[in-house]
């Protein structure tokens, strides 16, 4: 936790660093967590939505459908075929757990992980794995979806656009501040126009 007054807004991955974290956990054997991270981006979910997933919402199909818990609204997420076999991937070397238990619970209180236990663990793999963020956290993962799209679609109104529809956000400038758009990198468009 920050101390009171501090703001630690958490950053985005770069997807080449995103990738690399999935497999320093995945070669340290953090299977849950390396889930944990697979999901909370490709999903683009909230850790309060990603705490309540049960084995069975992940394997379910290839579609899915959530009812975000901060703005009650409902989300239709699309689960590729290379995200469906990690998936299945980490069922297997977590030891096929029941599909009614919860994915992300600690077996000491039997209850879904916190997000400040979440978020810890996050803080400790962005210090061991030397991730080039400041502020790592769940909304982290979040973000570098928002900020992958954006740039898959040339860094353009379009791909902002796509962020804020993929986020339900209120409007564009919400999602610029959301994947961290400089204000002078759209001040660059007037730059467009060059006389000899």
């Amino acid at each position: 936790m920050a101390a009171k007054g501090v703001s630690t807004t958490s950053e985005p991955l770069e997807s080449s660093d995103y990738y690399a974290l999935i497999e320093h956990l995945e070669r340290d054997g953090k299977y849950r967590w390396a889930l944990f991270c697979v999901i909370a981006c490709t999903m683009g979910l909230r850790v309060s939505d990603v705490k309540r997933l049960t084995w069975e919402d992940l394997l379910a199909g290839n579609l899915h459908f959530v009812d975000e818990i901060k703005t009650g609204k409902n989300r239709r997420v699309k689960i590729n075929d290379s995200v469906r076999r990690k998936y299945l991937e980490y069922y297997d070397r977590m030891g096929r757990p029941p599909l009614e238990q919860l994915v992300f619970f600690s077996k000491r209180t039997g209850r879904a992980y916190t997000t400040q236990n979440i978020n810890q663990h996050l803080r400790n793999f962005r210090q061991k794995y030397l991730l080039p963020v400041t502020h790592f956290s769940s909304h982290s993962l979040r973000k570098t979806l928002g900020k992958k799209i954006y740039e898959d679609h040339g860094r353009s109104e379009f791909g902002l656009m796509l962020v804020n529809k993929t986020f339900n956000h209120r409007d564009i400038q919400t999602s610029e501040r959301y994947i961290g758009v400089a204000t002078n990198t759209l001040e660059s468009v007037y730059d467009s126009f060059q006389f000899k």
